[in-house]
Order: structure tokens, then C-alpha cells, then sequence
């Protein structure tokens, strides 16, 4: 492997890339150092985050391949102490490189699905904390997901995996479908991809061969290219997502709990509210979710980090286990977490990483959410080109309860596509207050979004 040096703003692509000026070989080996891999989209705050937790700690970014995925944003080259590249085949550099450090003093972690794997692999290889290898495409496969955690599930009541089945082309699709009893409309959707990115409802098997068009070979914002589709039978419900923190000797800590609402349509969905709720030890629900949820890391070997599984509870009450994630949870929403009061995904991870005395002090505390925060997410219905944006005066005059915002896709002289997954929503607000003054802040956005909220060419 030979050093490289890249150019301000550049991306490395060979061996390792040291962009500040001291060397990896040069620092001492009782340097604590956090490896982040693919710290894109919610791990681009693990820099941030560590720079004030501890400052002593040297971070390092592990890009996967030899591009970063251009559907996700945050990371920025300089903020850290060296950024390197994992290729797939130079394991045994990182362990060259890393092997005269404390075993005590490196962590590995995922800042994106694409890192999932990659930080499983390293970390084995360093011989450091981390989740099981073997269970590692688990984490990211939805098909695999069901497969590993669905059984520890079997003997509980009310919970359940989504059944599905995945394919590469429809052919096989149609075959399978003519000897299943599924009821339309079902779901097809990437089997490795997130953020419902290419979500679809087929109301006939005839629309399978257009959708497998569209989708196989495609790249994923992710920068993942779709190889297979899932099917899965629709289940109406809300949308409640566990956040969780893991540490091997200490066990979990229960971070917060999202409770969200979602429009569907045939060609995809698009998140109308997002509401963070403490967890309630009496609310019988609210226990079995924490049960689905330690299952669910079971399942999936996951021990050490942050986890995010995604759950579908009907209204009769049973939950279905329909994704996870296995990285911090969407910067915005630690972001609004740590505005509650909460001990966020970042900050726990961080505290589980460097400082398992802090991190036992919380799971004993518990969340202490003192504030009611939800997001409500703006949702557009027809493609075009801005010539306007709301002003911040004007939100915050329309909409109760409003605290702050982030359009970043809403952009005058620029395309707004139609909200098809949360990759483009054209942004959300966050507002303060009860139940009632959420309500009215939703119903006061969509009323505004029917009428000339967004105003094209």
C-alpha cells in the first residue's frame, strides 16, 4: 500500500489517504482512536460529536470502494485525523497498521448501511469490540433479516416478521406468486437499500415486469446497486422505530422512540410525522416493542453500537419487525433527540466507545425527555422548478408551535421531484407543544402544501 495525499476536497482512492499533517505511524500506541466507516448521512456527526465528548481521541473515516455514494452528504474530508480506504481485499493492511494499538483504545463503527459490513470485517479483524461476522449481511438484507430473527419471535405473542420472498427478475417472481395466497395490493421494494428508497405497491402480477425494469441495476442513493426485489404482503399500521445502544459487558440502553406516520402511495412513501416518545415500563406495548427489539439484536448479532429497528404495529396491536438499521439514527432526529433531553444514538455510542463508567450512569438514569418535539415533513405531489420559498418569518407565522427548519432541497431555480421516499422529502419542521398544537402545526402544513406552499415554473 502506498501513502497518498489527495488534493483539498478529494476523495482517496488507494491505500490510505492522510489528509491532516501527522501520520498514522507517527502517533503513539496508547492513542485512543474511532474508526468510522462510511460516515455519511447520520455517522458524518460522529467527527462532530467526539471533537467535544473526547477530544483526545483521534478520529479516522474509512471510505468503502473507491467513491463516496452521491445520495449522501456530511462528510467532510478535513475534519478528520486521516481518511482511508477499504477496498475489500486490504484487511490485512489495517492490520498492519492498527495492530500496535491498545485493543482498549479502537473502536470500529458504521456511519451508513454501505459501512455495516465493512466495520463488522475490520473490527474482527482488529480484534475489537464489535457485532458478529457471521450474521453481518443480516443487518443489511431484509430478506435475511426476517430469516435470522423470525424464529426467536415464534413463541411471543403479537410479534411477528413480515414474510416476503426476494428475486432477481420477475419471471421467477410470477412463478412464485401463483402458488401463494398473499392479497393485493403487496409490496415490492430493494431487498438492500433504506430510507424506502424504490418502494412500490402492485395492485396485479402484471405490473411486476415494469417495476423489475425500473429498479434491477439501478444504483440506490446509497450508492448500492439493486440486484434483487422484495415481496411482501402490505400490513396497515404505524410505523414506531426503538432506538438502542449497545456496550458487551453492559448490555443495552434505551435510548428514545420515534412513533411515525406515512402516506403511501403506488409509487412510493413519504413521511408526514415523526414524534419522539419515552418509554413507559407500565404501557404493556411499550415492553413488548423493548422484547421485539432485544430479539432483534439477537437475531443479528448486534453487541456493540447503535441500533435501529423499524416496527409495523397494526391497530389490533400486533407489531411486525420491518426493518433495522445498525448505525445511529438520521442526524436530524439525534439532533432533536438531544433537544429533548435524551441521551441520542451519537452520544451513547460515543460514551459505550470511550467511556463505559458514563455509559452504565445512563442506562441507569434512562431517558429524561423534558420536552414534546416532533418533525412533520413536507410532501410534494408534482415535479417542477422553484421559483419560491417560504420565508422562515412565514412558517413560523403559520404554523403553531414552529421552532426551526431544514429545506436544504428546496432551492428556487432548481427541480423538486415528487416525494416518493425519504431521500426526497423536500424537508421538515420541528415544533414544540402538545398533542393538539402538533396536530394543528400537521394540518395547518398540508392545508398550506394544497394551495401555493410550493409555487413552480
Amino acid at each position: 500500500m502506498v501513502l497518498s495525499v489527495p488534493a483539498s476536497g478529494s476523495n482517496p482512492i488507494c491505500g490510505v489517504g492522510v489528509l491532516s499533517g501527522s501520520s498514522i505511524q507517527t502517533w503513539s500506541n496508547k492513542q485512543r482512536i474511532l474508526i468510522v466507516v462510511d460516515a455519511a448521512g447520520p455517522g458524518a456527526e460522529y467527527v462532530i460529536e467526539c471533537r467535544k465528548l473526547y477530544p483526545d481521541v483521534k478520529v479516522i473515516h474509512v471510505q468503502v470502494g473507491d467513491k463516496m455514494p452521491p445520495g449522501l452528504s456530511g462528510y467532510e474530508p478535513s475534519r478528520y485525523d486521516a481518511n482511508l480506504v477499504y477496498d475489500g481485499s486490504n484487511l490485512a493492511f489495517f492490520l498492519k497498521l492498527f495492530d500496535r494499538f491498545n485493543k482498549n483504545g479502537v473502536r470500529v463503527l458504521a456511519g451508513c448501511e454501505p459501512g455495516v459490513a465493512a466495520a463488522d470485517l475490520i473490527a474482527s479483524a482488529l480484534r475489537v469490540m464489535g457485532n458478529k461476522v457471521d450474521k453481518a449481511l443480516s443487518r443489511t438484507d431484509k430478506e435475511l433479516l426476517a430469516e435470522y430473527v423470525g424464529p426467536l419471535f415464534k413463541d411471543a405473542p403479537n410479534l411477528r416478521v413480515i414474510p416476503g420472498k426476494s428475486f432477481r427478475n420477475s419471471t421467477d417472481a410470477i412463478a412464485y406468486l401463483s402458488n401463494q395466497s398473499w392479497r393485493y395490493p403487496l409490496v415490492l421494494k430493494p431487498t438492500e437499500s433504506a430510507g424506502n428508497h424504490g418502494f412500490h405497491f402492485i395492485n396485479s402480477v402484471s405490473q411486476l415486469p415494469g417495476v423489475f425494469n425500473e429498479l434491477i441495476g439501478t444504483e440506490d442513493p446509497l450508492g448500492k446497486v439493486v440486484d434483487k426485489l422484495l415481496i411482501q404482503p402490505r400490513i396497515e399500521g404505524t410505523v414506531v422505530a426503538v432506538n438502542t445502544t449497545y456496550h458487551p459487558q453492559l448490555g443495552v440502553y434505551h435510548n428514545d422512540m420515534w412513533r411515525t406516520r406515512v402516506k403511501f402511495t403506488d409509487t412510493g412513501v413519504a413521511f408526514l410525522r415523526t414524534r419522539i416518545a419515552r418509554f413507559n415500563p407500565q404501557d404493556p406495548q411499550h415492553l413488548q416493542l423493548m422484547q421485539a427489539t432485544a430479539f432483534t439484536a439477537q437475531g443479528l448479532g448486534v453487541e456493540f453500537g447503535p441500533m435501529h429497528p423499524e416496527f409495523l404495529v397494526t391497530p389490533s396491536g400486533i407489531i411486525y419487525l420491518m426493518d433495522v438499521g445498525v448505525r445511529p439514527v438520521g442526524g436530524s432526529l439525534a439532533q432533536r433527540a438531544r433537544a429533548c433531553g435524551a441521551t441520542d444514538h451519537i452520544h451513547a455510542t460515543l460514551h459505550a466507545a470511550f467511556n463505559p463508567e458514563r455509559f452504565a450512569e445512563i442506562q441507569k438514569l434512562g431517558p429524561t425527555l423534558d420536552k414534546e418535539l416532533a418533525l412533520l415533513y413536507f410532501v410534494n405531489n408534482r415535479a417542477g422548478i422553484l421559483t419560491s420559498v417560504p420565508s422562515e418569518e412565514e412558517m413560523r407565522r403559520r404554523i403553531p408551535g414552529y421552532i426551526s427548519r431544514n429545506i436544504e432541497h428546496m432551492i428556487v431555480d432548481k427541480p423538486l421531484a415528487v416525494t416518493t421516499s425519504l431521500f426526497d422529502q423536500p424537508g421538515y419542521v420541528v415544533v414544540e407543544g402538545n398533542t393538539a398544537t402538533i396536530d394543528a402545526a400537521e394540518a395547518a402544513i398540508r392545508d398550506w402544501e394544497s394551495k401555493d406552499f410550493y409555487k413552480f415554473k
